[in-house]
């Protein structure tokens, strides 16, 4: 963790960061990375030195997420593709780290594009049926609310209690300069309350 840290401030010219994530730690187990000589210990030591500002757990697994922020370790959680306009999984997630005082990050609020006008796959995986059917429900409804999808996904997560802040995937200028648009667009409430009206969403991503 210490020479990954180190490798990144070497890169970006800087003596500390003001946030620094363990993300996706899929290789082992909470209760290793919990433990003496683990990821975490390093990463509060690093935070105490004032190397870092404050620490976060970013992964996709919202069972593995929850048991980190359980401990009370962290600062930041982020997670992707789970709380948006079509699926809320993340919900509970985001919940219990407020309560822990916690810095929510919402990741990924187009779905991995699908919610950005696109079509086909949704957080990188094939759609479910019920879940596709959900999300053209909500494509309908704003068509006839006349309002861009892409900017009623955006705008959910910026709207939203249990986000601090909104992560968007940028991998162009052409998608950096059409975000300013989606930003200033007006959503009007009776959209968000008629995707409401859709009742739960099915989960279109799986853990």
């Amino acid at each position: 963790m210490k020479r990954s840290l180190d490798e990144s401030l070497s890169r970006l010219g800087l003596d500390s960061l003001p946030l620094y994530q363990l993300h996706d730690p899929y290789g082992l187990t909470v209760a290793e990375a919990m433990g003496p000589g683990g990821a975490v210990p390093a990463l509060i030591d690093l935070r105490d030195q004032g190397v870092i500002g404050a620490i976060g757990i970013a992964s996709g697994t919202l069972a593995q997420v929850r048991e980190y922020v359980d401990t009370g370790a962290f600062d930041v959680v982020l997670s992707h593709n789970r709380y948006t306009l079509a699926t809320r999984t993340a919900g509970p997630l985001f919940e219990a780290a407020h309560a822990l005082g916690m810095t929510v990050l919402n990741a990924a609020p187009f779905g991995g594009g699908t919610l950005a006008n696109g079509d086909g796959s949704f957080g990188y995986r094939p759609m479910p049926a019920d879940f596709a059917a959900h999300v053209e429900r909500v494509r309908g409804l704003a068509d006839l609310h006349g309002v861009d999808l892409a900017a009623a996904a955006l705008h959910f997560s910026l709207r939203s209690p249990l986000v601090d802040a909104t992560v968007v995937g940028i991998t162009s200028t052409a998608r950096l300069d059409a975000l300013g648009p989606l930003i200033d667009a007006d959503v009007p409430d009776a959209f968000f309350d008629a995707v409401e009206s859709l009742g739960t969403p099915p989960p279109g991503v799986e853990d």
